[in-house]
């Protein structure tokens, strides 16, 4: 005789995958591969509260997969979580997790302070040096040549910003 017990509602996969989607606003792809994963994204969003959680799956999902591509190494990011948390912290850039997480799959040792973010001053400076040195030129050029020197040191959008200003 089995007695009143309560049993737990099973979650459908594609429920799952569209609710985490949903919730967190995240391609329904990559939800499905962090589904298909078996990976806690909740528990990962709670822990890493800084990153946006759009970054978070793409750093989950389409990292691996582009490094595997680019470089033909196989890397799980929840295997270099170090890296989260100095992103979480700003300790570091989100342009410079893909090369960082390079690094460190291909077992070479990763000195952190060469990828800290550069504040906002350090920023106009660089890029006051650029447009002087490059009076006339066209602002896609200006941010190629700011990007090449600021790259994994500042968020691009903070660059155009200053080009912007400074061009005008």
């Amino acid at each position: 005789k089995i007695k009143n017990k309560k049993i737990g509602r099973v979650e459908l996969l594609d429920d799952k995958i569209a609710k985490i989607s949903k919730k967190h606003k995240i391609p329904e792809d990559d939800a499905r591969q962090i589904v298909k994963n078996n990976i806690d994204f909740y528990k990962l969003v709670e822990k890493y509260k800084k990153i946006d959680t759009k970054f978070l799956a793409q750093i989950l999902t389409s990292m691996p997969k582009e490094i595997k591509k680019r470089y033909n190494l196989e890397c799980n990011p929840l295997d270099h979580e170090s890296v989260l948390k100095k992103l979480n912290s700003g300790l570091i850039t989100k342009e410079a997790v893909l090369e960082i997480f390079v690094l460190l799959t291909q077992g070479k040792k990763v000195n952190f302070s060469k990828f800290k973010p550069f504040n906002d001053k350090d920023i106009k400076k660089v890029v006051e040096k650029i447009v002087k040195k490059n009076k006339g030129a066209p602002i896609g050029a200006l941010m190629g040549m700011a990007m090449q020197e600021l790259r994994g040191k500042c968020d691009g959008k903070k660059v155009m910003e200053i080009i912007k200003k400074l061009s005008n």
